[in-house]
This record gives structure tokens, sequence and C-alpha cells, in this order.
């Protein structure tokens, strides 16, 4: 009869303890993750479903935010070449306006357009990464857009005397001669649900295409006492155009820079916002969860204890 009773008691003994550790193994685990459960199963249906929706929401923001991240840098970099390439049309305007042809001050101001010539070329072939952010889009992304603007012909010749359209191809331009429709086009991505934004700026826009233009006709006016006046109204033509349709450029960058910001504001509260909604479902108390680990291997020592007791005592009995 004794027999019977210490084996019950040793088997109830053991279920406790096993409870025990389970429920100090839930413990740690919460403590851990800060979470009640990874387990949806330990949630309510309308639970689960707020939980898994809360999740998706989160992923889908934080991966529009990825593609934000990649885009900033970009903005960023056409924004400060811009600024560069305004105040080189700016400045270029400013210094061409006589119609007197002067060997001596004409010298100087060649080299000076020579020099332009090659920071602008210098700016359409910059690099965000792997990528030429002037160049359009498709395959000519890893291509430098823009050849040396110094070697083009002085003055520009037939079709390249003025702007041209897509997709035929200016002779600034690495793919000329030709026509390709991707050296027109500008990047587009979506920065959120059914949201947007065109931000790629190529090097044949019509802004770049005045700018250069404008610098090689002023150039070969300093080159020809005969054609110097033709030569400079051109170049002042197409350089005040370079100059207001830069300035739009500009603008729509900083709009995209707005636009960037804000939507960034708005998918960070919705991540808060989701963790949060989240959070009130899954989250724990830390010191109440620390509380109740202690009580737990309390429990479980003493179970311990006892089950060492019971074995001392059936085998007293057994002897």
């Amino acid at each position: 009869m004794v027999n019977i009773s210490t084996s019950g008691l040793t088997a109830q003994s053991i279920l406790q303890i096993r409870d025990a550790q389970a429920t100090l193994s839930d413990l740690s685990n919460q403590l851990s993750t800060g979470k009640k459960s990874l387990n949806y199963a330990d949630f309510t249906l309308t639970q689960t479903s707020t939980l898994l929706d809360s999740s998706t929401g989160i992923d889908k923001s934080n991966s529009y935010l990825n593609v934000i991240s990649v885009l900033t840098p970009r903005l960023k970099m056409y924004e400060t070449s811009l600024v560069k390439l305004s105040g080189i049309a700016s400045d270029a305007l400013a210094s061409v306006n006589t119609n007197d042809f002067n060997t001596a001050t004409n010298a100087a101001l060649g080299q000076q357009l020579t020099a332009y010539l090659s920071d602008v070329n210098y700016y359409l072939n910059q690099k965000v990464g792997e990528r030429y952010i002037y160049a359009g889009t498709g395959t000519r992304l890893t291509t430098p857009p823009v050849i040396d603007l110094t070697t083009l012909p002085v003055p520009p010749v037939a079709p390249d005397t003025a702007p041209v359209t897509s997709p035929t191809l200016p002779t600034s331009d690495t793919a000329a001669p030709g026509s390709d429709a991707q050296a027109y086009t500008r990047d587009l991505t979506n920065i959120d649900d059914g949201y947007s934004i065109t931000y790629g700026i190529t090097s044949n826009d019509q802004g770049m295409q005045n700018l250069i233009l404008g610098l090689r006709w002023a150039y070969a006016a300093t080159q020809d006492s005969t054609n110097f006046t033709n030569y400079m109204n051109t170049a002042r033509s197409l350089l005040t155009n370079a100059v207001t349709q830069l300035r739009d450029i500009q603008a729509q960058v900083a709009s995209n820079q707005n636009r960037l910001s804000d939507v960034t504001t708005t998918h960070k509260t919705l991540i808060n916002d989701l963790t949060n909604r989240a959070g009130d479902i899954q989250g724990i108390d830390s010191a109440e969860v620390a509380a109740k680990i202690s009580f737990t291997q309390s429990k479980l020592e003493a179970s311990y204890s006892v089950t060492a007791k019971i074995a001392q005592l059936s085998i007293t009995k057994y002897l």
C-alpha cells in the first residue's frame, strides 16, 4: 500500500516539475523577446488578425523606406550638381554680354568657356554607386552619358546646331550618332501604395542641351571675328533658356526631396502606430514576468526537493 502511494506521489511530483519547466521556458522566452508568444495560436482570432495586419503593414512601409533610402543620395547628388550647372549657366551668360571682338579679351574668355565645358562634362557624368544619374534609363545607367565636350566641333555643325528632341541623340551624348528614347526617359518609382515620383534627370534634357550648345557657340565666337556677333547672339539666347530651364529642374528636385521627406515621416509614423498596436496584444510587463520566473524557479526547486524525499522514502520502505 505504501509503495503504491509513493509511486503516485512520485508521478504527481514529476508532472508538477514538467509543468513548472514548461512555464519557466515560456516565461524566459517572453522576457527575451518582449512578447507573450511567437505562436499566433496562443491568441484569439481577432488578435491574430490584428497581428498579421500589423506585420504586413510594417513590412510594406519598411520596403518603401528602403526604396527612399536609395533615392535620397541620388536626389542629393542632383541637387549638388544642379547648383553647379546653374551657376555655370548664369556666369557664362554674364560673361558673353559683348558684341565687340577683342583678341586679348576673347583669349581669356575662350579659356574660361573651355573650363566651363569641362565642368559640365564632370557634373553630367556623376555617379551614385554604380549608376550614372544623368544617363537616362535601362542599359545606359552603367555608361557615362556625356563625352569630352571640349572635343566637339567648333562651331557646332548641323544637325547639332540647336537642341534636338527624343529619341535623336545630340553629339554630346556618348552613344551618338543615332537615337535612343532611354536617353530621355526619366526614372519613376513607387514610394507608397498608389504613389510614385518621377525623379530622374537626363543629360539630354533641353536645359542641359541649351547649356552645352550655348557654351560651344560662345567659344566659337571667341575664335571667329567675322561671325562673332552672330555666334554670341546665338550663345546668349541658348544660355538664357538654359538658366531658366535649369532653375525649373532644381525646383523639381527640391519638390521631390520634400515629397520623400513627407512620405518618410508618414511611413515611420505608421510603423510606430502598428508596432504599438501589436505591442498592446503581444507586449509583456518585464518586471511582472521576472517575478513570475523567480516564483516558478522557487516552485521548481521545491518540487525537486519533494521528489528527492519521496524517492528516499520509497527506497527506505523497499529495504
